[in-house]
């Protein structure tokens, strides 16, 4: 199965857990209280989807190349984009109305109508999901690169340690790594200049 199920509003009043099954290919929605199944969703042709981001009233997730709004309530198509290629998404983040994800490269859509916003020129084949804090979105690759979240333009890059760790964002830091025996670090929000850095213990 695919990580990180997600707990929500219905729209109907009651709370759902909403989570995918790889094995599946399917989006399922169960009522949170019950566990009785609300509805399924199977994005065939499309597989692969992905862990779902549940935000007003909408169901995210990506299968293959597409990304899908669902209704949380019904599990209906609002929306699907397709975003070309055959590159997998990653789980997306919603902010101020507009989806982030990446697609073999960083994607902005608008949260409603699945409306491309902007679409990041730099590709990655890290599987890494986007972070956004003070109007910026960050994606790990061979750097972390930071882009103005209103128009994709790149404000800067950074040279990090681990590709394949999905950056956080807070507190005017944005931290990168993870508990395989590669660096944790920490890098300034606005210039990327590292501001520490450490490896765990092998038993961590």
């Amino acid at each position: 199965d695919n990580a990180g199920p997600a707990v929500a509003k219905n729209g109907d009043g009651g709370v759902n857990l909403y989570f995918t099954s790889v094995n599946n290919n399917t989006v399922y929605a169960r009522d949170a209280r019950t566990g009785a199944e609300a509805w399924r969703f199977d994005p065939s042709p499309n597989s692969g989807p992905t862990a779902p981001t549940v935000v007003d009233g909408l169901v995210y997730f990506g299968a293959s190349s597409s990304v899908y709004g669902l209704a949380a309530n019904n599990g209906s198509i609002v929306w699907k984009t397709s975003l070309g290629g055959t590159t997998a998404c990653t789980p997306a983040v919603v902010s101020q109305g507009t989806l982030y994800l990446n697609a073999g490269n960083l994607v902005a859509l608008d949260a409603t109508t699945g409306a491309i916003r902007w679409r990041s020129k730099a590709t990655t084949t890290s599987p890494t999901v986007p972070a956004v804090n003070d109007g910026l979105v960050y994606l790990a690759s061979d750097m972390m690169y930071a882009h103005e979240a209103s128009t994709g333009k790149l404000r800067g890059s950074a040279q990090i340690s681990n590709e394949f760790a999905s950056p956080v964002a807070a507190h005017g830091l944005v931290h990168s790594g993870n508990s395989q025996g590669d660096p944790f670090a920490a890098l300034d929000a606005l210039t990327g200049e590292k501001r520490w850095e450490t490896v765990l213990p092998d038993n961590y």
